[in-house]
């Protein structure tokens, strides 16, 4: 018995599917093609370059977008990012180490120099995971034996003249190779393509090999191999709200322009009124208001005369609604959006912060794998070169972390007090947030402490000699930790055993 199919070959007497999105069926609306591919094949690095470059477009344009962005670097990195060895043993030497490396490879770090310091550095890698995608480090040893970090953009990685998805020639060739990255057949990276000439041309290349590269990035998919600019999913949206706001700023500059509008039979002023007069005669003749700027529209009336006033009534709240969601969706899986734009509500607020700190936390994920990877790579030229000594487990580093993202700082503050009281926190953790060791908090904090009482004694014995009394300044006058600082001469009665009186004996 033959089957009456349709135009698309499936029998009309089926039934429907139970997943009603695997329908095929143009007539219930949009239907998408199915492609079951890696997504490295799904997005080719055609559509990759494509991505990157809106993207940088619109992080450049947009301030929303920008801001986000930068906040989420800011908050990310701080000023923290301070080394802290954690080894079981070395300790002193740890504590060496890392003062060392403070103080001489955080601010030459970068083959750049200055203001690219390490911190810097890893802004900038934030800051480029969310625009472009990706970024990538090249671990390179400077002719003075300094390690040095060379920061590749994303868009200095890519096939090259193999755009066939096959290394042609040289030490990886036959290697499978895709949007500039080099892979085994296990998928594992062996080496990245850097673009060293003209992009436009791409023919001049260097392999470099994947030991000598940390690459920066955010995978969405097990399978990715490059990381995908991170508002991909809201470019065009991003771009529709840009081109919206410059056709109303454009929209704004005509309509400031306008002031009246008058109606009268013969659609232009009264030329027997002196204080009108044709602008330009000979050419194209305009009519102007002397009494009054430009912007006076006469207009054609059936019968009668009437003088409106322009009046600036848009966008409007359907304007601005429609671009706020078109942010909020923009910025959904990458920041929250009540941090741009307050929720109004403490509850509210607090709960958009909550997500903000888990936003920060995977970003610092990602920085600290890219920061132990460069840390512990100019750690070993160090090494080699006798400027610093070998500990037991040289990838035993940790680093610190910024204060975290709060909608109540002084509230915080209290909290880090008691954790610290508590014994829930170190001194460490929170010196380190403000860029600090706590080696150098409580070297500031003694040197404070010396200086005080050394003014303190300094003055007092200044103004006995001049006054002719015995004046002594205590330390509890300079600073009270509390406020019913006792003095030094106190003393504590608690533990003391209280002699009953006579009297009340003989009572």
């Amino acid at each position: 018995m033959a089957t009456i199919l349709n135009e698309y070959g499936t029998p009309y007497s089926n039934p429907q599917r139970y997943a009603h999105a695997s329908e095929y069926d143009r007539r219930r609306g949009v239907t998408y093609p199915v492609k079951t591919e890696d997504i490295d094949k799904l997005i080719s690095p055609w559509d990759s370059r494509r991505l990157r470059s809106l993207s940088s477009r619109l992080y450049t344009n947009v301030g929303v977008i920008k801001g986000a962005v930068d906040q989420k670097a800011d908050y990310s990195v701080g000023e923290a990012f301070l080394p802290a060895y954690v080894g079981e043993s070395d300790f002193a030497d740890g504590k060496q180490i890392a003062s060392f490396m403070r103080k001489v490879w955080y601010p030459n770090c970068n083959v750049k120099g200055q203001p690219f310091d390490w911190h810097k550095t890893l802004e900038l890698a934030s800051v480029a995971i969310d625009r472009d995608g990706d970024q990538f480090w090249i671990k390179i040893v400077g002719e003075d034996g300094f390690p040095r970090l060379q920061v590749v953009p994303a868009h200095r990685v890519g096939d090259g003249p193999d755009g066939s998805g096959r290394v042609s020639s040289g030490k990886f060739k036959d290697f499978k190779i895709s949007d500039g990255v080099i892979v085994y057949k296990s998928g594992k990276p062996a080496a990245y393509r850097v673009l060293t000439g003209d992009l436009r041309i791409s023919e001049t290349f260097e392999d470099i090999e994947a030991a000598n590269v940390i690459h920066i990035f955010n995978p969405d998919f097990a399978e990715q191999t490059r990381g995908i600019p991170a508002f991909s999913h809201a470019l065009m949206d991003i771009s529709a709200c840009l081109a919206s706001t410059e056709d109303e700023r454009i929209r704004q500059q005509i309509i400031s322009r306008l002031h009246l509008t008058v109606f009268n039979e013969s659609g232009g002023p009264d030329l027997d009124d002196p204080m009108n007069s044709i602008q330009n005669p000979t050419t194209d003749s305009s009519f102007v208001m002397q009494n009054i700027p430009g912007g006076v529209v006469y207009m054609q009336a059936g019968s009668g005369e009437k003088m409106e006033q322009v009046k600036h009534d848009s966008p409007g709240d359907m304007w601005e609604n429609f671009q706020d969601r078109m942010i909020r969706m923009s910025l959904a899986p990458c920041w929250p959006y009540s941090i741009w734009k307050g929720a109004g509500q403490g509850t509210d607020a607090r709960a958009e912060i909550v997500k903000g700190r888990r936003f920060v936390l995977k970003r610092q994920r990602d920085l600290r794998r890219a920061a132990l990877s460069a840390f512990s790579f100019a750690y070993s030229v160090f090494q080699k070169a006798g400027r610093v000594p070998l500990l037991d487990n040289p990838f035993a580093w940790s680093f610190s972390k910024p204060p975290r993202l709060s909608v109540d700082d002084g509230r915080e503050s209290k909290m880090e007090v008691d954790e610290w009281r508590a014994g829930l926190r170190n001194t460490d953790e929170i010196t380190e947030a403000r860029g600090l060791t706590e080696e150098e908090f409580y070297t500031k904090r003694a040197h404070s402490v010396a200086l005080r009482k050394v003014i303190a004694r300094q003055v007092s014995q200044d103004v006995s000699e001049s006054s002719g009394f015995e004046i002594e300044v205590e330390d509890r006058e300079m600073a009270m930790l509390t406020a019913n600082e006792m003095g030094n001469d106190t003393q504590d009665t608690s533990d003391q055993i209280i002699q009953p009186n006579q009297n009340d004996e003989d009572s």
